[in-house]
């Protein structure tokens, strides 16, 4: 009967619409106060304790800074200066679209940042230089996946705040993984550009180039000083964010 309350408050919650989190959570409380000899107060004071870490302070002023480089033009003179380097070769959006969003995702630590930001201008661009609108799409959703492994990664935060694991080494333990897969990534998608026809855009230009990377040069080594400066212990992820 308990368990039927409970699942049943649960279900009613959802269907009216009430988001997941917080179906979860009023059903959880409900049983508690139903058939619980628990004090409410202590169920308030058990989630505060929950989310009370200086670590997981980093989540949201990360989400923050890739909110403000997106708004700021920041990611926008990233994905000039990959496409000055790339953008000539076969599928040479696709390909800026990949190496954009690693460069992205080294500096948010979020998919869906990553895939908001970059994708916001890319796939126009792609749309305009007769990618197919799908494949374009496509091609940007994989490359929000190296938000979650490149450091600094919000799930490797996460992770290593609920096991209690070094977030350092946790980011450390992200970052080969997250290049090779970008590897990867590119071969495959120069790969299916050949076979669909799509060209690269314009030609490469060495003093171009040069320009675009010192307007993006901040932004290209702000993963190499937030790394830098966690493994170097000059501050941690929190402060880094």
């Amino acid at each position: 009967m308990n368990i039927a309350v409970l699942m049943g408050v649960f279900f009613v919650l959802l269907f009216l619409g009430v988001p997941i989190a917080y179906s979860l959570c009023l059903s959880a409380v409900l049983y508690m106060a139903l058939f619980m000899d628990v004090p409410m107060i202590i169920i308030g004071q058990q989630m505060l304790k929950g989310v009370d870490s200086f670590t997981l302070m980093a989540i949201p002023f990360f989400v923050i800074a890739g909110g403000l480089m997106e708004s700021g033009g920041i990611s926008k003179r990233i994905v000039n200066f990959a496409r000055t380097v790339v953008g000539h070769l076969p599928g040479g959006l696709a390909i800026v679209t990949v190496v954009a969003s690693m460069i992205f995702a080294a500096m948010t630590g979020a998919g869906a940042a990553t895939t908001a930001a970059v994708g916001g201008i890319m796939i126009p661009s792609m749309q305009e230089e007769g990618y197919d609108g799908g494949y374009a799409s496509a091609v940007q959703a994989v490359g929000g996946i190296f938000g979650p492994l490149i450091p600094p990664s919000i799930l490797m935060v996460l992770y290593g705040v609920a096991s209690g694991e070094s977030v350092g080494d946790m980011l450390l333990a992200g970052l080969v993984p997250g290049l090779f897969l970008g590897v990867i990534v590119t071969a495959v998608v120069v790969w299916q550009c050949i076979k669909k026809g799509y060209k690269g855009v314009g030609h490469f230009s060495l003093k171009r180039a040069a320009k675009s990377f010192l307007d993006a040069i901040w932004a290209i080594l702000a993963p190499a000083i937030i790394l830098g400066g966690i493994y170097s212990g000059l501050f941690t992820p929190t402060e880094a964010s």
